[in-house]
């Protein structure tokens, strides 16, 4: 596969990060990244976000919170309780 343009880059992106692509368009993908700052910013930060998304989703939600959250959702509120 020849030199890659930045449009045609991202549009390999997403099928380079779930490792979909064959091995010459990988190369590609990865050439074009090691030549084109913006690129390799780009793929660095495309990259880190599914660690980020990790994250921030893993949070502990205490009982009591749980239990709140679970009586305001079913519409039962608890007596003399504030939301």
């Amino acid at each position: 596969m020849g030199d890659l343009t930045c449009e045609r880059w991202s549009e390999l992106l997403a099928a380079y990060a779930d490792g979909a692509l064959g091995p010459g368009h990988r190369a590609a993908v990865e050439a074009h990244a090691a030549s084109c700052v913006a690129c390799h910013r780009f793929l660095k930060g495309y990259l880190a976000v599914p660690a980020l998304v990790r994250r921030a989703t893993d949070v502990s939600i205490p009982p009591e919170v749980r239990q709140r959250l679970a009586r305001l959702f079913s519409g039962d509120r608890g007596e003399g309780e504030d939301p």
